[in-house]
């Protein structure tokens, strides 16, 4: 939940709208350091208010957590193509389904969550927005967690 303080880093104060962009002319110009191409304000997101202490650290540690997204993908593909190198057989066939179909999986939520994040307005539906793209996240890192446990422990004993 923003504060009712009013951000001072936008333009005009509490507007939402990026400085760099404003004063430019160009709302949203790629590359801008502030905002990063979308035309909000880069410190309160274009709610319009300065964030509380609570939110800049959840924000913190929510951005690990999507980073390390990253990492658990790559331990999948490492593990799975590791994995295909001597698998054959119903080994073979089962390790390609589940790749394939885990692959699958994240691009398509990083295509929804891109195509319904550039769409959503900013204010208390943005933050709705984040928790669930969050929530669908974890889970997808879950599975494919499972996914490495799987090519470790398990498809090297199928016959």
């Amino acid at each position: 939940m923003p504060t009712q303080t009013v951000c001072v880093h936008c333009d005009p104060p509490g507007s939402g709208r990026c400085v760099e962009c404003q004063g430019t002319g160009k709302r949203g110009r790629m590359g801008c350091p502030e905002c990063q191409g979308s035309g909000f304000c880069g410190k309160c997101y274009g709610v319009g208010f300065e964030p509380t202490e609570r939110e800049r650290t959840v924000g913190t540690i929510l951005g690990v957590w999507w980073i390390s997204w990253f990492g658990i993908i790559s331990g999948f593909l490492l593990a799975g193509y590791e994995l295909l190198s001597f698998a054959h057989g119903r080994a073979a066939y089962s390790s390609i389904l589940l790749l394939t179909a885990t692959v699958l999986l994240w691009i398509l939520f990083y295509v929804v969550t891109e195509k319904l994040g550039a769409r959503m307005p900013r204010g208390k539906n943005w933050h709705a927005f984040t928790l669930v793209s969050t929530l669908a996240g974890t889970i997808l890192a879950i599975f494919t967690l499972l996914g490495i446990v799987f090519f470790i422990y398990v498809a090297p004993y199928i016959r």
